[in-house]
């Protein structure tokens, strides 16, 4: 897409012969310019995932991608409050997983990206005075391969999406008790989840077609929630949505 697309696209919008555009990367910052209107969510994060046209005729961008990230999490039960956060990877959605995180109160945030300066980039970004204002507490970047403290991992990367793709880290002495999530929702079951498999057993928890696989260390369980109700759909980012993967 290029420039010209995306006024097309807007013209569209306002002419209501499109009622709302799911947007991905790369373009979900590029959008930005062409809109009338951000969220709050979407403004600090620089990141728009879905494109609406409101009754007054604006274009509002949204980001999606945080309530579909907070409703995932609260409903595997999992708290994050207190909690060391460790996200692979500081491009696509990893923004919105950060907001969405530090509104959950987590004690930490670690990142790593194959290229440091990408995972230094957005650590600036976050630790701006602006964001500082919130009260939160600096991210961190580390190098990629080491892997520091963590009570929860997050695969932000598009490894996984072919099935032998695999993350060249080292679990083996990241002990018990660690939530192992994977943005990927397809296939199923990726190698970092596997990874997960193989340091304890797993827990699913089912709502109707959205499925988020979690892989809790000494915990198992099969929970079915009854079909979601049009409310909390509306608040995902169904396109990718979540492969909740825990450990």
């Amino acid at each position: 897409l290029n420039s010209d697309d995306f006024k097309n696209l807007i013209i569209k919008i306002k002419e209501r012969n499109i009622s709302g555009v799911n947007v991905t990367v790369p373009f979900k910052k590029e959008v930005i310019p062409y809109l009338d209107k951000l969220t709050s969510g979407a403004e600090v994060t620089q990141s728009v995932n879905t494109i609406l046209l409101t009754n007054d005729s604006k274009i509002v961008g949204y980001n999606t991608d945080i309530g579909g990230f907070e409703n995932a999490i609260k409903y595997t039960k999992y708290d994050t409050s207190g909690k060391k956060i460790f996200i692979l990877g500081s491009g696509g959605v990893t923004p919105s997983i950060i907001f969405a995180l530090y509104n959950m109160n987590v004690s930490s945030i670690t990142l790593t990206n194959r290229t440091k300066a990408k995972a230094e980039q957005l650590q600036n970004f976050y630790n701006s005075n602006t964001k500082k204002k919130n009260g939160w507490n600096d991210i961190k970047v580390v190098d990629w391969g080491e892997v520091p403290e963590f009570d929860m991992i997050i695969n932000a990367t598009s490894v996984g999406l072919n099935k032998d793709d695999n993350l060249d880290l080292d679990f083996s002495k990241i002990g018990k008790n660690k939530f192992f999530y994977d943005v990927i929702y397809n296939p199923k079951e990726t190698n970092f989840l596997k990874k997960g498999i193989f340091w304890g057993v797993t827990q699913r928890i089912n709502t109707s077609r959205i499925v988020l696989p979690l892989l809790l260390l000494g915990c198992s369980a099969e929970v079915d929630f009854p079909h979601p109700s049009s409310e909390w759909l509306m608040s995902l980012d169904i396109p990718h949505m979540l492969h909740a993967s825990v450990k």
